[in-house]
């Protein structure tokens, strides 16, 4: 058994977050005799998981359909599908951010920066349009 102090320093992630990830489900936890929460060797895997998903951009509601497509041992086919989802995902921020780069560019070429804000075409657009 591994206390929750041990899990963190293994895992280099804070003891706060492991509390907050057993709180919502995403980690388990058995109690000692004592109250203690203990963790099994497969927990270091589990919390490396949701780390390193995680810095990939996941949510943990994401990483909770990794886990437990871990724990029914589904098939590769199945983790490929939630990359293939988030990648759309990407695919359409990526949409959303050039037409926001746009909007800017637009927006920075309509303003010399010299005139009073009053008479600012950005300030108008922000508060007209």
């Amino acid at each position: 058994m591994i206390t929750i102090g041990q899990l963190a320093k293994k895992t280099d992630v804070t003891i706060v977050t492991i509390r907050h990830y057993e709180k919502i489900g995403l980690l388990h936890s058995k109690r000692s005799s004592s109250g203690y929460r203990c963790y099994q060797e497969e927990d270091i895997i589990t919390l490396n998981l949701i780390k390193h998903a995680k810095q990939l951009g996941f949510s943990l509601t994401e990483i909770a359909e990794f886990l437990h497509l871990d724990k029914q041992k589904a098939k590769g086919q199945d983790v490929k599908a939630l990359i293939q989802k988030k990648m759309i995902r990407i695919e359409e921020q990526l949409l959303f951010l050039r037409q926001l780069k746009k909007t800017y560019q637009k927006l920075l070429n309509s303003c010399s920066g010299e005139m009073p804000l009053e008479c600012c075409p950005i300030m108008r657009q922000l508060k007209y349009n």
